[in-house]
């Protein structure tokens, strides 16, 4: 008989990967992590969005 292959996902978990809970908890910790990094990221820009319209203001009151 033949080997059956499991189908696995693009990103190479095989579809009952995510039935392990170990393996599932490393996923949501990596979201986790993504998301946090997203959060920090959208503030510094806002940051940086601010500083420049704040140094374009200055520019044309002169």
């Amino acid at each position: 008989m033949g080997h059956f292959k499991i189908p696995t996902t693009k990103f190479g978990y095989e579809n009952n990967d995510f039935l392990n809970p170990e393996k599932a908890n490393k996923v949501m910790n990596l979201l986790d992590k993504v998301k946090s990094f997203s959060k920090s990221f959208q503030q510094k820009s806002i940051k940086v969005i601010h500083h420049l319209l704040y140094r374009f203001a200055v520019l044309l009151e002169k």
